[in-house]
């Protein structure tokens, strides 16, 4: 038959088995939380970085493309005034021209016209004269790039390669046409360092990283010549396709994380220090309620069950021994005879001392099924399950004989009695009062007759 002390002690039970599954849950649902919110952050800031970097992109795209715009321009002014003078050409006329266009454009670095297929002009003259009277088709290395111009009537960019004088430049090729025919071409040589340097100077932001490779407007890629090329291998590089005249290149933007990472990192750790604490509070909260209920329910200074705990234990015994025929229980009361003396000799520390030896030898000689409980003061009770007359008698003689051991504390030895009353049931009594009432007064009439003797 259940209680309300025995329900409370099981529903403590269950909480002490469950408390860190409860903690553990906690951990769990504040780091999932912790770990959700820094997943919508960082989708809301790799969407911003997203945007941040196809405009980076745009604006270096747009430089690029303003400075080339500007030598296609006037390579493209320069083949209309030779389209119109074609058969009226003034060698240093036409050489004053590309000075005065090489001087304007710090990106050129030469320029020629070719008539047909044969390099007519070419400035600076100075470093290039054996390149004048050059034939294009005798150059495997130029021609076919040169044919396709021809054939396309249409401007090309080339490279950019590397220049024999050094550097590497990208080169405009430009047809002459006289009434649709193709006539000549115009050859631009850009400084491909000096181009990037011109076109990315305001070009500051630390927060990306760029490359720059050859491609074609289906975004198919072939070599890089500005930037790392493994950059292209990240799944997080950003790719802009540019167009250039008859090709394309393709800008590779790749956003470097290190502030936003960062401060991820730093939400979570703060998350899941959260998380961890929680679940502390959480455990050492549940903790502290099992600690309540066995201090409401267990005696502070020996640990034993008490009182309130024994009424319930011995009202429970009792309910189920009289469904049994033959059941049969005995019930022990045991007083300590000369504690007071300890005690006010030697101070309360020393009573509680030996209060907690004697509790602890009490333990060591009854059963584990046996309950054992401090009433108060320095008074104990014994309930004995299924105990018959001499085996009740035997534990009287045997808890008698643990108490009188001698206590040594340093050089200090302590001895005190014990006065043992004991009840049984059905014989003394049927309930918990009659038997507690009968074990009292036998320990009482035990504590007289140990008196007589002692004044004997």
């Amino acid at each position: 038959m259940s209680t309300p002390i025995t329900d409370r002690l099981w529903k403590f039970q269950q909480t002490v088995l469950f408390a860190r599954l409860i903690a553990i849950l906690a951990l769990l649902a504040v780091g999932a939380i912790t770990e959700l919110g820094l997943s919508l952050q960082r989708q809301e800031l790799d969407a911003d970085t997203r945007l941040d970097a196809i405009a980076y992109g745009s604006g270096l795209r747009a430089r690029v493309d303003r400075e080339l715009n500007t030598i296609i321009y006037l390579s493209s002014g320069l083949s209309a005034y030779l389209a119109i003078r074609h058969d009226t050409l003034d060698r240093g006329e036409i050489q004053s021209i590309l000075g005065e266009l090489h001087k304007n454009s710090g990106l050129i670095r030469n320029l020629g016209i070719a008539v047909g297929e044969i390099l007519t002009y070419i400035h600076p003259e100075r470093g290039n004269e054996k390149a004048i009277g050059l034939n294009y088709r005798l150059q495997p290395q130029q021609w076919p790039a040169v044919e396709k111009v021809i054939n396309s009537r249409k401007g090309a960019l080339a490279g950019p390669i590397n220049l024999v004088q050094g550097g590497s430049g990208l080169i405009y090729r430009s047809p002459v046409l006289v009434k649709g025919e193709y006539w000549g071409l115009l050859s631009t040589v850009i400084d491909t360092e000096m181009l990037f340097q011109a076109a990315f100077r305001e070009m500051t932001d630390k927060r990306f990283e760029f490359a720059i490779r050859n491609g074609s407007a289906d975004g198919l890629g072939g070599r890089v010549f500005y930037g790392r090329a493994e950059l292209f291998d990240d799944p997080a590089c950003i790719q802009l396709t540019a167009e250039v005249p008859n090709g394309a290149w393709i800008y590779g933007v790749r956003p470097i994380h290190s502030g936003s990472s960062s401060l991820l990192w730093i939400l979570r750790l703060l998350g899941w220090t959260v998380a961890i604490l929680v679940s502390i509070a959480t455990f050492m909260f549940l903790r502290h309620r099992v600690e309540m209920a066995q201090l409401a329910l267990a005696d502070s200074l020996t640990g034993l069950p008490n009182r309130r705990l024994f009424d319930d234990r011995i009202h429970l015994t009792l309910e189920r021994i009289k469904r049994t025929p033959e059941g049969h229980c005995g019930l022990l009361f045991v007083d300590l005879d000369g504690f007071k003396d300890i005690n006010d000799t030697y101070g309360h520390r020393m009573g509680d001392h030996l209060l907690q030896v004697v509790a602890s030898r009490l333990l060591h000689v009854v059963r584990t099924s046996d309950t054992l409980a401090r009433w108060g003061g320095d008074e104990f009770v014994l309930l004995v399950e299924e105990g018959s007359d001499e085996p009740l008698s035997n534990l009287v003689t045997r808890l008698r004989q643990a108490v009188e051991e001698p206590i040594y504390v340093g050089d200090l030895t302590l001895a005190v009695g014990a006065s043992i009353g004991l009840s049984r049931f059905p014989q003394d009594g049927e309930t918990a009062h009659h038997l507690i009432t009968a074990a009292d007064q036998d320990m009482y009439a035990d504590k007289a007759v140990r008196k007589a003797e002692q004044a004997r």
